[in-house]
């Protein structure tokens, strides 16, 4: 086995490329597979149409280096936080100043903000809690406007399942635009690219700044 990588780069390279973007995307590749043509990758199929599954993830994935700001991410409750930031979904420190406006302004708490900004359903997390990290080294990622995200009967559908009883899909309200961050990176090295920085509970309504 060879040494652990120090950042993401490689996530960017050969097949990974279109792999991690897709997910990006909100597709769901499972495997590479091997045929008379070269390789091609399988993706998880929505099991109302037999297509591939295509729900949340980034509309337009813009590929970017990330600058050594704090990063913020959402976890559901019970998660510990120092466990809970070997995870690829994350916003910018200046997301939090609009969630919590959102929370004011609606009488929601911030969970719950996140939830609607961010088209999380209660079934994929409750938000519950925050926390904060800093970029240890250079990380690439995909960023831009959350998609709708559509389930039925609990179950992760495309969005163009509303035809279907029981369809619910999920959109951020109008007008409102946060860019969120997806990092490529398998799941046992991401949180050694991250310093921890703090843990906060989101089930107060905005108004607080969290320390950094």
């Amino acid at each position: 086995m060879g040494a652990a990588p120090q950042d993401n780069h490689h996530c960017f390279k050969g097949m990974g490329l279109t792999i991690w973007r897709d997910r990006a995307r909100g597709l769901q590749p499972l495997d590479t597979v091997g045929g008379p043509n070269g390789h091609r990758i399988s993706y998880q199929a929505d099991a109302q149409d037999g297509f591939a599954l295509n729900t949340g993830g980034i509309a337009t994935p813009c590929m970017v280096i990330l600058p050594m700001r704090p990063l913020i991410r959402f976890l559901r409750a019970g998660v510990k936080p120092a466990d809970g930031y070997g995870g690829n979904w994350w916003l910018d420190l200046d997301a939090y100043p609009v969630l919590s406006s959102y929370a004011l302004n609606q009488g929601l708490t911030l969970a719950q903000a996140a939830q609607r900004l961010l088209v999380v359903p209660q079934e994929w997390s409750d938000c519950a809690q925050m926390v904060v990290v800093r970029p240890r080294v250079a990380l690439m990622a995909y960023t831009g406007k959350g998609k709708p995200v559509a389930l039925n009967n609990g179950r992760n559908v495309s969005p163009d399942a509303i035809r279907l009883s029981g369809t619910r899909v999920y959109d951020a309200p109008q007008g409102t635009n946060i860019e969120q961050i997806y990092i490529p990176g398998e799941r046992q090295f991401l949180s050694a690219w991250f310093t921890f920085i703090s843990g906060h509970s989101a089930l107060q309504g905005g108004g607080a700044r969290p320390p950094l």
